[in-house]
Parts: C-alpha cells; sequence; structure tokens
C-alpha cells in the first residue's frame, strides 16, 4: 500500500486492523469482567498504590493483590492495543468517507488513557464509589466506541428500508440509553451497599414497591430490566416483521435478547444463592456482552443512516 510517497506496512491494511479492533474489544470486555471480580472479591486494595504495585513493577504474590493487578495489566495490553489501532487507522485511512472512523479511533484512545488515570484516582481516593461508577461508565463508551469502528469497517449487508421507519430508530436510541443507564445505576446500587437488602426475587420481600430506600433502590434496578426486555423484546419483534431474521440487524438483536433474558435469570440466581460472587461477577460480564449487543445494532442502524458505505 502507497500513501503520501510511503510504503505503509501490510499490518496497517483494513482486515488487519479490524482484526485489532476486535481483539482490543474482547481485551476491554476482559477489563470490565477483571473490574468485576476485583469488587465481588475485595481485592480493589490489593496494590494500594499507583501505578506501582507495593512501589514495585512485580507485585507481592498475595491472592488480592495478584487479581488488582491483573486488572491493571490487562489495561497496560488494552491500551497498547489502542493506540496501535489508532496509529493504523491514522495513517493508513486516508479516504475522505472513512473520517468517522479515524475520529472514532482517536476517541478510542483518549478514552483508554482516561480510564486508566481513573483506575489510579480510584485507588488513591481509596474506591470512591463515585470514581468507580466514571471508571466503569468510561469502559462502557469506550467498548461502545469500538463496536462502531468494528462495524463500520467490516462489509455488511443492506437492510432494505431500515432507517424508513422512525419508530425503529426511536427505539434503538431508547434501548442504547437505557441499557447504558440501567448499568451505572446498578453499578451505583453495588456500590452503594444496596444490593443485598431484597433477599427474595421476584419481590422484595413480597412487596412490589418498598418503602424503605435501601430495598426501593434495589427495586428500582429489577423495574429498570423489565422495561430494558419489554423495550427491546419490542425492537426485536418490529425488526423480524419488518426485516426477517437473516440480518446482521436482526441476529445481533436476537443475541442481545437472548443474553438479556439470561441476565436477568441470572441476578435472580444470585439472590437464590446468598449473593455468591462468582455469579455477581458473571453478572457484570452478561451485562457488558449485553451492551455490546446493542452497541452492534446502534452501530448497524447508524452506518445505513448516514450511508457511510
Amino acid at each position: 500500500m502507497l500513501i503520501r510517497g510511503k510504503y505503509i506496512p501490510t499490518i496497517l491494511n483494513r482486515k488487519n486492523l479490524i482484526w485489532l479492533s476486535v481483539v482490543a474489544l474482547i481485551d476491554a470486555i476482559a477489563q470490565v469482567t477483571l473490574g468485576g471480580i476485583v469488587r465481588v472479591t475485595g481485592s480493589g486494595l490489593g496494590c494500594p498504590d499507583w501505578p506501582l504495585c507495593y512501589g514495585q513493577i512485580i507485585p507481592p504474590f498475595k491472592l488480592d493483590t495478584l487479581i488488582e493487578y491483573s486488572h491493571r495489566l490487562s489495561g497496560m495490553i488494552l491500551g497498547i492495543l489502542v493506540i496501535l489501532m489508532c496509529l493504523g487507522f491514522v495513517f493508513s485511512n486516508h479516504n475522505s468517507k472513512r473520517k468517522l472512523t479515524v475520529r472514532l479511533s482517536i476517541l478510542a484512545l483518549i478514552l483508554v488513557v482516561f480510564a486508566g488515570l481513573l483506575g489510579g484516582v480510584t485507588v488513591l481516593t481509596e474506591l470512591s464509589k463515585w470514581m468507580r461508577l466514571i471508571h466503569l461508565g468510561v469502559a462502557e463508551i469506550l467498548i461502545a466506541c469500538l463496536c462502531v469502528i468494528i462495524v463500520f469497517e467490516s462489509p455488511t449487508e443492506k437492510v432494505v428500508g431500515l432507517i424508513n421507519r422512525k419508530i425503529i430508530g426511536q427505539l434503538v436510541a431508547f434501548n442504547f440509553g437505557i441499557a447504558f443507564f440501567s448499568i451505572l445505576f446498578g453499578s451505583y446500587v453495588v456500590g452503594s451497599g444496596y444490593s443485598a437488602v431484597c433477599g427474595t426475587w421476584p419481590l422484595c420481600r413480597g412487596e412490589f414497591f418498598p418503602t424503605d430506600l435501601f430495598s426501593f433502590m434495589h427495586m428500582a434496578h429489577r423495574y429498570i430490566a423489565i422495561v430494558l426486555l419489554l423495550s427491546f423484546a419490542s425492537l426485536f419483534y418490529l425488526s423480524i416483521k419488518e426485516y426477517g431474521f437473516k440480518n446482521r440487524f436482526s441476529m445481533s438483536m436476537a443475541a442481545g435478547l437472548l443474553i438479556l433474558v439470561a441476565q436477568i435469570i441470572l441476578g435472580a440466581i444470585i439472590i437464590w444463592t446468598g449473593f455468591a460472587s462468582e455469579f455477581k461477577a458473571i453478572h457484570l460480564t452478561m451485562a457488558t456482552l449485553f451492551w455490546v449487543a446493542i452497541s452492534i445494532v446502534v452501530s448497524i442502524y447508524s452506518k445505513e443512516y448516514i450511508k457511510y458505505v
């Protein structure tokens, strides 16, 4: 490939950059998963300083320290992957129609640096719940950004008439917003100590609307999940009815719906098992996988809407 009189390495071709973005996305999901494991195991201060761990590059071999350090190591790898991806798109993607991908890759780089700094601030503030909440929000935005890059750069079939139904676009936007809110609200509930106050499911000690604040906040998270399920199921039904199932738009929603149903069932299992740590860690991973699915749905819709290809 010849760009501005210089040969760009083969590694920067479009196919390899897509794969690099996919690997970065997988690591970003793993990073959120490790963050969940750090939280449920109480390993957040396994390394009480930052960026080193007990002032060392190689940390002490203690379980909580290794769990926390693995989270940092995954974040460092993610940073390297995003830097390579960003440089690749900036130096190889000079097609005027693909300026958005270049800008998104730069945004991803900014987000991954910001997430790393927030991780440090979280440790230095001794796990402030608001810092953890913002940290998770930035991580999820980064994941959405990577999903958009992958979809926009990958060849996808046209879903005929997709952007002609206004209700489809409105539901896509609503589900994207409510999914993001649900993830952050769930993190807020856990960080505030509300997650274990309702020991029964589906109701909270037999009540639809508990009167005490802690129980009400816990139940609010369940009701938000119900709203999301109904809204996403409606979007899936309309897409199948209008465009059939054999397209990536509908298949992405089918995957998302299955994940969402499994996520709600997992929420019940967490309560039935007395809030077992392993299930709580999986719960955040499942939420992130659903976020990936809805991000892909949004990306496909947006790609057709702006006539990117």
